[in-house]
């Protein structure tokens, strides 16, 4: 892997982490081309090469073009991954053994959950379904499902927000497509949990962000943001960010994954999120602004055809997640940020 950045956030993680993946393991990532998935993915490389082991990674993925380009340049080191293109509601798995599997795909668009909320609710409910019979099949030893902190729904202003809270939503807002079809899918995983003996656990994250974003794609608030740092442009809010909730970088995320494989406790939920984050989206752009020398200007406008929630205050306790053993490595927002543009500023100087 030629990218420092990504390759020194693996290395800290595999220093860090008392968890391991034996030697001869197949594991099989699904939403391989999108953030956490890829990374996940790229990890396992750095991973294999300093242990010199062998892991046999099975990425799947819906486009293939995009793939290559955000693999580039790492295709031809290892014999040990291959990709399976097609829908997540049906690809078919050739290998007879699945050691593990991280859930990973997903519908994260905001403007798909209200303009498309039919599709979105199939690729979650009927794709996990899909995913939870190979697991089955494949007799696995562990599963990850990647949820969404909204299966919490809109918890009052001041409230730590553990895994066994239980938020409200509506059934008859089209936007909650989106945290309702999450909601199925855990119950989905328990249901195969308890009643075919799948060891799976869900991990329920909070907006992750950092080294491997596509800033080019990426519509969310954080890839917006660094994209008026790097042009040196002021950040434009149409709304008046009040909306709080804490973020979880690349590294915290896939630390936290990792130990959920070794140690979480099948058919129960954890939060990940990273510490000394939580903050409004107002105050975020405020600290990164004055950070990064540009200001921060608001253009209210109705955004309810966007998709995005309404205001919220998501404060995840990860406390769950630390009694496993794992611990985040993320001082501030700043840490994130500067993560992702050291990333982005490395990309731009290795493609001049």
């Amino acid at each position: 892997m030629n990218n420092f950045i990504l390759r020194k956030n693996w290395m800290n993680i595999i220093d860090d982490t008392d968890c391991s993946l034996p030697d001869g393991s197949t594991v099989l990532v699904t939403g391989a081309a999108g953030l956490i998935g890829s990374e996940f993915v790229k990890f396992l490389l750095c991973y294999k090469k300093i242990h010199n082991i062998n892991i046999k990674i099975i990425a799947v993925v819906r486009n293939y073009e995009k793939t290559l380009s955000v693999f580039a340049g790492m295709l031809n080191d290892t014999d040990d991954l291959d990709f399976i293109v097609g829908s997540i509601e049906n690809f078919a798995v050739k290998t007879e053994k699945i050691d593990y599997i991280i859930h990973a795909a997903s519908n994260t668009s905001s403007k798909a959950f209200v303009n498309n909320p039919v599709e979105v609710i199939n690729t979650a409910v009927n794709g996990t379904m899909h995913v939870l019979e190979i697991a089955k099949d494949k007799q696995i030893k562990k599963m990850i499902f990647l949820s969404t902190m909204e299966v919490y729904g809109y918890p009052k202003k001041g409230e730590l927000v553990n895994e066994y809270y239980v938020g409200r939503l509506s059934s008859l807002n089209v936007r909650n497509s989106y945290p309702l079809s999450k909601m199925m899918c855990e119950n989905i995983c328990v249901g195969y949990c308890s009643e075919f003996d799948v060891p799976v656990v869900v991990a329920r994250l909070t907006q992750t962000f950092g080294a491997g974003v596509d800033l080019s794609h990426d519509q969310r608030i954080f890839a917006y943001i660094a994209r008026c740092i790097m042009n040196h442009e002021n950040i434009i809010l149409k709304t008046e960010g009040k909306t709080e909730r804490c973020y979880c970088s690349i590294s915290d995320a896939i630390s936290g994954l990792l130990y959920l494989l070794n140690s979480g406790v099948s058919g129960e939920a954890y939060n990940v999120s990273s510490d000394n984050t939580y903050c409004s989206i107002a105050d975020m752009c405020e600290l990164v602004a004055s950070k990064y020398d540009i200001n921060v200007k608001y253009d209210i406008q109705d955004i309810s055809a966007s998709g995005f929630a309404d205001t919220l205050y998501m404060n995840l306790d990860n406390a769950k997640l630390k009694a496993l053993g794992w611990k985040s490595r993320t001082n501030s927002i700043l840490d994130i940020f500067a993560d992702m543009l050291n990333e982005l500023y490395s990309y731009v100087e290795r493609t001049l």
